[in-house]
Parts: structure tokens; C-alpha cells; sequence
């Protein structure tokens, strides 16, 4: 096993390093990576990120979001916990997530942890999550990831998956199933910080195999894979299936209701209902709608610049149609 550390916290450049060993540099065994990400949530490859994500605390919160080409369900990590990567070039046709959960679990147990592999991807401690994994295949090559809770900021977890309302969207996506989560930190035997315990679980998991450091032309073709298939917003929230919204609220100038047609994050078709009255420039405010991205920035836009279209209803209050979980 060849162990590729990466001191970096940026996770587009980790699943970008994860494309690079999988399809451009294939080693002759099998790579193990270890690495860890600032504030981030990544939703599975077939999930609607609308669904997912609460927009206006990842926002204020400065959390990343990225689509990963796995599948599966949405995962948060942070600093206070440890991603791992093994990329095998090993021609398996079928995801068989015991293979790759086997060295994790082993080197869990040296550290006096009495994991257990439960459901289909998961590793829990007294029946509680604490970690997650998924696999996607390209060109012949496994690549397996997880993640793993040493001690995650469970508040921030809570608080940037929750979407208020979600039952408005009637979406194709897959939904997460929440689960009851745990920390390893607080079930180590011996206490040691986040550092000390990535280090000690990179040693057990590599198991003296080599350690291979990135060169700098490998590292900046990492970047340019990380600028290409991660960090666009097209990436990120283009990937979401098509879906519906419906949001209705009373202001002063009488009841408006909102109907959306999303496809691939991008709003496809707006309407407004209700016993409001407006001028015949509502019609222009609609279409201007059609192809505005479904962001708070891009549609507070299109709104301003058709202020008194509906009577005695502003811009800003038909933007908590738009986006009532923020308000």
C-alpha cells in the first residue's frame, strides 16, 4: 500500500487527488490517503443539493459544498475529523464496501475502539454513526472513501443539513436518512488530539507501506482536476434532478403564491398566484425568471429590478418565497 499525504484542508483538492491516482497516475499498489477538510458538506452524486443543504447557514458559516462522484447520502465533516481514501486498480465489476472497511477497522480496534460495520456502508459504535463511506468506479479502478468523526462539531452538522420546509419540494432526488451520530473522541481509551490520533491511524493503516509525497507538477495537475469537475457551481448544483416548489404567504398587498419548476439547480419555469393585484409587466417578471440560477444573489436580483410589479408587495418579501427556510 503506497500512502499519499496531503497537508492541504481543501476538500475539491482531495477528491480531485482521488480522480488524479484513479484515472491519470496508476500506481502498482494500491493508494491510501488520509486527509481532513475545512467546514464542508459533499452530497452523493444522485442527491438534489436543495434538499440537502440549509443555503443560508453554509453561506454565513463559510461551509463548502461539493458534489463528490460517489453516490450515497450527504456527509458534513470539519476539522475535528479525518477522511480516508483507498484507490485500487483491482478490476471489480460489483461496490463491496468490506474490502476497504476491513484496514479501518482494524486499526480502530489497536486504539481500543470496539468498532462494528453495520447496514450497508456504515461503522458504528454502540449502535451510534460515526462514520459513512461510498464507492464509485472509473476506468477499471475502486475508489473507496469515508469519513471519520473524531470530534466534529455536532451543532454545526445538525444545523447546516437541516432544511426547513423540505417536504415543499417534491423532488426525484434521494433524501439522507439522518442517523444518531457519535464522536471517536469520546470513546478513546487514551485521549489525544485530532493531529496525534490521524497520525497514529495513517501508521496503523499503512502498516509500513511506502509514503509517496505529491511533486509539485502532480500537485498543480490536481488543482486544474479540482478547478474542472469540483469547484464549478454548475458541479455542485447543476447535478440536481428535476423538482418542483410551492411556497404561499399573505402580505399586505393580499395572498401570493409562488410555483417553481426546477431542473438542474436552475429555476425552469416561476408563477405567481394569489388575490394580488399587478401590472402587466408580471408576465416579464416570470420569464426574466426562466434561467436565473436558484441562489439567493441571483434571484434578489431579477426581483429588484421589477419593484411595484405586484402592489404593495416589495422585492424583499417575495424573496422569502423564494427561499422561506432563511427567514
Amino acid at each position: 500500500m503506497i500512502y499519499v499525504p496531503s497537508p492541504k484542508t481543501d476538500v475539491c483538492f482531495h477528491l480531485a487527488l482521488e480522480y488524479y491516482f484513479a484515472t491519470e497516475k496508476k500506481l502498482d499498489e494500491p493508494v491510501f490517503l488520509l486527509w481532513h477538510a475545512t467546514p464542508t458538506l459533499v452530497v452523493g452524486k444522485y442527491q438534489n443539493t436543495l434538499q440537502e443543504v440549509n443555503a443560508d447557514y453554509v453561506r454565513t458559516h463559510d461551509v463548502t459544498v461539493v458534489r463528490r462522484l460517489s453516490g450515497g447520502g450527504t456527509m458534513y465533516f470539519d476539522l475535528g475529523g479525518w477522511q480516508y481514501t483507498f484507490i485500487a486498480h483491482d478490476g471489480q465489476e460489483a461496490i463491496s464496501f468490506e474490502k476497504y472497511l476491513a484496514p479501518v477497522l482494524d486499526a480502530l480496534h489497536k486504539l481500543g475502539l470496539n468498532a462494528a460495520f453495520t447496514g450497508r456502508n456504515d461503522l458504528t459504535l454502540d449502535g451510534k454513526k460515526f462514520s459513512g463511506a461510498s464507492q464509485y468506479r472509473v476506468k477499471g479502478t475502486t475508489v473507496h472513501h469515508g469519513t471519520l468523526m473524531y470530534c466534529v462539531d455536532m451543532d454545526a452538522l445538525e444545523r447546516a443539513t437541516k432544511v426547513a420546509d423540505a417536504e415543499k419540494f417534491q423532488s426525484k432526488g434521494i433524501r439522507s436518512v439522518r442517523s444518531r451520530v457519535t464522536n471517536l473522541a469520546d470513546h478513546l481509551p487514551t485521549k489525544m488530539t485530532t493531529d496525534e490520533f490521524g497520525a497514529m491511524l495513517a501508521d496503523l493503516i499503512r502498516a509500513g507501506g511506502e509514503v509517496r509525497p505529491l511533486t509539485e507538477e502532480e500537485d498543480a495537475r490536481v488543482e486544474a482536476i479540482a478547478d474542472e469537475l469540483f469547484r464549478p457551481w454548475e458541479r455542485v448544483y447543476g447535478g440536481n434532478p428535476k423538482a418542483t416548489f410551492e411556497q404561499s404567504k399573505r402580505f399586505t398587498g393580499g395572498r401570493v403564491t409562488l410555483h417553481l419548476d426546477l431542473k438542474n439547480g436552475v429555476i425552469a419555469q416561476a408563477k405567481f398566484t394569489g388575490d394580488f393585484f399587478a401590472s402587466e409587466a408580471l408576465d416579464t417578471l416570470e420569464a426574466a425568471l426562466s434561467g436565473c440560477r436558484y441562489e439567493k444573489d441571483a434571484v434578489a436580483a431579477v426581483l429588484q429590478k421589477a419593484d411595484g410589479v405586484i402592489f404593495a408587495v416589495t422585492p424583499e418579501e417575495l424573496l422569502t418565497l423564494f427561499f422561506p427556510e432563511e427567514n
